[in-house]
């Protein structure tokens, strides 16, 4: 079994430029999830899976009260993918 890693803002940004860049429906995948599968993360992968919602929520702007709600949940499909594509920007990540 793979030695479980931390789940940082890094990783969750080149996560969501995977999901992003196969074209795949952003709320459809988790960043988080064992190969981006399903749209609830899969915890047991990180070290800090209390975290995990917590950095998806604060990257795109608020602050998640309960651990499974997701910027798709918060605002929606559209506004979820256009905050994530203009933090993106911000971060200097190609998308498309």
């Amino acid at each position: 079994m793979p030695r479980k890693k931390e789940y940082t803002r890094e990783i969750h940004i080149k996560r969501l430029a995977v999901i992003l860049n196969s074209n795949k429906k952003l709320c459809n995948y988790c960043p988080a999830a064992k190969y981006y599968n399903g749209r609830w993360c899969c915890f047991d992968l990180w070290t800090n899976p209390n975290k995990v919602c917590i950095i998806c929520g604060e990257f795109v702007g608020y602050h998640p009260r309960y651990p499974i709600n997701c910027p798709c949940i918060k605002f929606g499909y559209q506004k979820a993918l256009d905050i994530t594509l203009e933090k993106m920007e911000e971060e200097e990540y190609t998308v498309f």
